[in-house]
């Protein structure tokens, strides 16, 4: 199985989920950042959900710093979120940033998605070859790839974010 082909997905093995992603972004921030520095004291590896717990605190920041929109893991941020990524479709329309940018991009509006599900629908992250993913009820929401086809514009969708957790929640209601 050719790795790189996203027709045939290759799921890895769950991330455990270790934070209360409930708690006030300040203190998951203190958290996230020592583990941050254990890990590179003890020259470790983030584990997959750390590193994403990280990328979506960085857009937090980033987008109260530069943007002055506030976001954290509620719902109240899906929209918020739409229009950051809309901000990165037009300015990658305009002009392509550099790979390094890019998968910032990538990685933070992914990291701020995934949390924002496995706090209000439940779930946890999950590795595979469409990028970090989170599993919810059983669905799986590639919200690696979702990303990259809204910032490129590949995915046509402008309400895909709202779409795709919508769809997740309607899960979470249907097997209660």
């Amino acid at each position: 199985m050719d790795e790189n082909n996203l027709n045939e997905i290759q799921i890895g093995e769950p991330i455990p989920t270790e934070y209360d992603y409930s708690l006030p972004i300040s203190e998951i921030d203190r958290m996230i950042s020592e583990e941050y520095r254990l890990c590179e004291s003890e020259g470790k590896e983030l584990s997959g959900e750390i590193a994403m717990l990280g990328c979506a605190l960085d857009l937090i920041s980033f987008a109260k710093e530069n943007l002055g929109i506030d976001l954290d893991f509620s719902e109240n941020s899906l929209e918020k979120l739409r229009t950051i990524v809309s901000m990165m479709n037009e300015s990658y329309a305009e002009e392509k940033p550099s790979d390094d940018i890019f998968a910032t991009w990538v990685n933070m509006t992914a990291g701020l998605f995934g949390c924002i599900i496995i706090r209000n629908i439940g779930g946890y992250w999950i590795g595979s070859n469409a990028g970090v993913s989170v599993v919810s009820n059983g669905n799986i929401a590639f919200v690696t790839n979702s990303m990259i086809g809204g910032i490129t514009g590949e995915n046509k969708d402008a309400d895909f974010i709202m779409n795709t957790y919508n769809y997740l929640k309607e899960q979470k209601k249907d097997a209660e």
